[in-house]
């Protein structure tokens, strides 16, 4: 009895030193197995947040009219979730951007093109330059590209008008040419009537880009109008055009390659049919634009009567933009 009572104790040590091994070798494995419980749910948890639908960011400036060659700083809201904001402008003619990122270093930002700006950064400054005309609009957008993606999720598109108070109206020049052509033109400040003869004015050439030599030459052209001429030989368009007024049309040459053209010329056809061969046109450099009114007494008899322009110059690597041809109805 008694070695029977000594064995059962034996028993009852040998069991809870076994539930005890147990009990540890559990606490061990649940205090390996908690943290990755809550890295899993830290991970479910932030997926949720940012698979949300990103809100619509609220975009601002300082100002809406800007001098050319100040400041302005644009500001937009903190969106939820991880990702990077980004900005980006519309070309605009003679209109160039830098901003003061990162650091406040001024960086020169191309147009067209999408700029990362991390995901600490809330506002920025940039000093917009207009080049070309008094009033320039420039619409920018601010976007943000979620954490993991390549895409834009979200974007607010606002603008600006950048003013440049140095540019006024344009000057002009104005060539006159006897329908024979055989008659070499003089350059005058202002433009004589003188009957049976065409007037070409030709507006200021503005500079901009300077020429790539490894770049391309591709001048344009592109119908603007057609109307008449005022007694102060100003071009007013119309859509048609009595038979005993001045007519005129207006088109526009532009170097949209990358290397500055060579000297070029045009030939035009007015509506009654009479050819203009005109003088030498100094070279256009990359992003310059000539706008070329071409005024004219006999705008032809009556009804549809068609009109246009060629150019011609060397090195061209497009023909397909070299021409236009327009018409117009010409009433009594």
């Amino acid at each position: 009895m008694k070695e029977n009572t000594i064995l059962n104790k034996s028993l009852t040590v040998v069991g809870l030193i076994a539930i005890l091994i147990l009990a540890v070798w559990l606490a061990v494995k649940i205090v390996g197995l908690i943290p990755n419980a809550f890295t899993s749910l830290a991970s479910i948890a932030d997926g949720v947040y940012n698979s949300r639908p990103v809100s619509e960011l609220n975009v601002a400036t300082e100002a809406s009219l800007i001098n050319t060659g100040e400041e302005v700083t644009i500001h937009w809201e903190v969106l939820r979730g991880n990702g990077t904001y980004t900005f980006s402008y519309q070309c605009s003619d003679g209109v160039s951007l830098i901003m003061k990122y990162p650091d406040d270093n001024e960086t020169y930002v191309p147009c067209g093109q999408v700029i990362k700006l991390g995901n600490n950064t809330f506002s920025l400054t940039i000093i917009p330059t207009a080049e070309r005309v008094r009033f320039s609009d420039v619409l920018y957008s601010i976007g943000f590209i979620k954490a993991g993606t390549d895409e834009i999720a979200t974007e607010k598109t606002n603008r600006f008008t950048v003013v440049n108070p140095d540019i006024t109206q344009s000057r002009s020049v104005s060539i006159l040419v006897p329908e024979d052509n055989t008659y070499e033109p003089e350059v005058s400040e202002l433009a004589t009537t003188i009957p049976g003869t065409p007037t070409v004015t030709t507006t200021e050439v503005y500079e901009l880009p300077s020429s790539d030599p490894n770049g391309f030459v591709d001048l344009a052209v592109k119908y603007l109008g057609v109307g008449t001429l005022n007694s102060q030989n100003q071009f007013v368009p119309r859509g048609t055009i009595d038979n005993d007024s001045r007519g005129a049309f207006q088109f526009e040459v532009k170097n949209v390659g990358t290397k500055t053209s060579a000297s070029w010329d045009f030939a035009a056809t007015l509506p009654s049919g009479t050819k203009y061969e005109s003088p030498t046109q100094a070279g256009l450099k990359p992003n310059e634009r000539s706008v070329i009114t071409l005024g004219f007494d006999n705008v032809g008899q009556t009804g549809t009567r068609t009109f246009g322009a060629e150019i011609n110059v060397s090195a061209d690597t497009s023909s397909r933009n070299d021409s236009f041809s327009w018409a117009v109805t010409v009433t009594d």
